[in-house]
């Protein structure tokens, strides 16, 4: 289990969530060696070995986003190196941080010909492609979080615009609205029997939406979006449908919502996978008045353009 791990004698980084109940959760976080993380930490061996490399919350980590995010694309170029896909999560920088003063399109545009699966927030996508909009929408909205204000177009704006920077597949997650995907013509991942690239076939040229599932509590929201990733890429690598995929990163990200941590209210496998079957209540993720089309069969919505 501990091999490819780094020991160093440094204080390691470290986050505390604070989630009183009834208002948005704190963080208090201390970079520590997260700020002198580079490609040097990393053994292309070891990588080598895995189907898929995912890398998380760049803009937490001061190298990965410093020098138009120069390092942080060389660790991609080292997946995509020895033949891995890849995926790339992130966090919302705030605009008064060293990491919320750099030109995220820059970095995107020289990232993401790098990563296979865009995995971000609507309102991190928002704010890295259009940080002045984003800052203009949120004083309109005395500096409410923005996912109750984005309308279903403004997903597809982002998503195509990060498909035209070279990802192949974009899910922005959206909180209580779920998880929106876009997916570019040709989506691939390695063969979990030889290794090969394998067309996943009901994955291309799509735009989907799957609800939220409505929680009975919501003990705290951190880790949601970590756990409905997990969710996702866990569904990927199985080689379920894009629709199934989909329904497993949000039953994730609900199962997360149970418990005070960050991983408590994740159930094993073996409790998960017969949950995928059980019809439960969705919240509204406002999409009827978008001309996007309910799917009963598979539980989906679809936009006019998917498959399309």
């Amino acid at each position: 289990m501990l091999k490819g791990y780094v020991w160093l004698p440094e204080p390691r980084a470290y986050t505390i969530a604070l989630a009183p109940p009834g208002i948005d959760r704190i963080f208090i976080h201390n970079p520590s060696t997260n700020d002198d993380f580079g490609p040097e930490d990393l053994d292309e061996k070891l990588i080598a070995r895995c189907r898929h490399f995912h890398f998380g919350y760049p803009p937490l980590m001061r190298r990965m986003y410093s020098g138009d995010g120069e390092e942080l694309c060389e660790i991609f170029r080292m997946a995509r190196r020895v033949g891995v896909t890849t995926s790339c999560d992130m966090s919302l920088p705030d605009p008064d941080s060293p990491s919320g003063q750099v030109n995220w399109r820059t970095i995107l545009t020289k990232l993401l010909p790098y990563v296979d699966f865009f995995l971000p927030s609507i309102e991190e996508c928002f704010y890295m492609l259009y940080p002045d909009e984003f800052i203009q929408m949120k004083k309109a909205h005395a500096n409410k979080e923005l996912i109750d204000f984005i309308e279903p177009a403004l997903f597809s704006k982002l998503a195509d615009e990060c498909l035209s920077l070279g990802t192949r597949l974009v899910a922005l997650k959206a909180g209580h609205r779920g998880f929106y995907l876009r997916t570019s013509p040709t989506v691939s991942i390695l063969s979990k029997y030889d290794g090969s690239p394998e067309v996943l076939e009901s994955w291309g040229n799509r735009e989907i939406w799957v609800e939220a599932i409505r929680p009975e509590k919501i003990a705290s929201a951190t880790g949601s979006g970590d756990s409905s990733i997990a969710g996702f890429l866990t569904g990927l690598l199985r080689g379920y449908s894009i629709e199934k995929t989909l329904r497993l990163s949000i039953l994730i990200g609900w199962q997360n919502l149970q418990e005070l941590d960050a991983v408590s209210g994740i159930k094993s496998w073996d409790q998960t996978e017969p949950m995928l079957e059980i019809d439960r209540p969705t919240l509204d993720a406002r999409l009827k008045d978008a001309a996007w089309a309910y799917d009963p069969q598979v539980k989906v919505w679809r936009s006019p353009r998917d498959r399309k």
